[in-house]
């Protein structure tokens, strides 16, 4: 009897922990469309061309592709003052944000951006954060001299290769 009341329990157990580990797997798959955006053939290159195609005026960041999911911004790297300035501002971006960095380096003529529509956010709130991350890394940069910005450089430099 103790037999088949511990069987009847182990079923139990399987079944529930199949159905916890289903649940699980939906879920998951669901979040992952979720930052799927509509053109699943859109790549780093089309988005690099399609900055290239913008007239940035006398911004440095632009939205440059919408779609259902995503809003993809270009920053115009190549009028970023100096390199510590460009190094800080791509750390203090994946830190800060909800910006997600699908493609910036600091030597490229552009860093690409995106950001999911469901948070909400208006193209002009991320410009101006964006601006404000500007303005804040260039302040910070004239605070130091130059020698000060290759110390950081060195310990901080994931782009150089030599991290």
């Amino acid at each position: 009897m103790q037999f088949i009341q511990n069987q009847k329990l182990s079923i139990a157990r399987a079944v529930v922990i199949t159905f916890v580990l289903g649940f699980i797997s939906i879920s998951l798959i669901s979040q992952e469309s979720k930052y799927l955006g509509t053109e699943p053939d859109i790549n780093h290159e089309q988005l690099i061309q399609m900055a290239s195609t913008m007239d940035f005026g006398d911004q440095i960041f632009k939205t440059i592709y919408k779609d259902d999911k995503n809003t993809y911004f270009a920053l115009l790297t190549e009028k970023i003052s100096s390199r510590y300035e460009a190094i800080k501002l791509l750390e203090l971006i994946s830190s800060k944000s909800d910006l997600v960095n699908i493609g910036a380096s600091p030597t490229s003529k552009y860093s690409i951006f995106l950001i999911n529509n469901s948070l909400g956010k208006s193209d002009r709130e991320i410009e101006q954060l964006m601006n404000d991350y500007i303005v804040q890394v260039h302040d910070r940069a004239i605070q130091l001299t130059e020698e000060q910005q290759q110390q950081w450089l060195q310990q901080n430099d994931k782009y150089s290769g030599k991290n």
